[in-house]
């Protein structure tokens, strides 16, 4: 049954404004994690030579800072 209402194929009113708001929130996003990511990688490495504590330090920074950015 059809309402009238469903536009099958078009796709949806969306500004240029929209889009480039969209497309800068993923990249920033993607920067953090890629960032993040890094961090811990090197942390990682040097956890291998000072133990498991510094790698620990390092997944609780990068949760703060995980939890930090989702509040902002």
């Amino acid at each position: 049954m059809s309402t009238g209402n469903e536009q099958h194929g078009t796709l949806p009113d969306v500004s240029l404004g929209d889009a480039a708001s969209f497309i800068d929130r993923l990249l920033v996003r993607l920067f953090q994690l890629s960032t993040i990511g890094l961090v811990l990688v090197l942390f990682l490495e040097t956890a291998r030579n000072y133990g498991d504590t510094l790698l620990l330090a390092a997944l609780g920074l990068a949760l703060l800072l995980a939890a930090w950015d989702t509040v902002r």
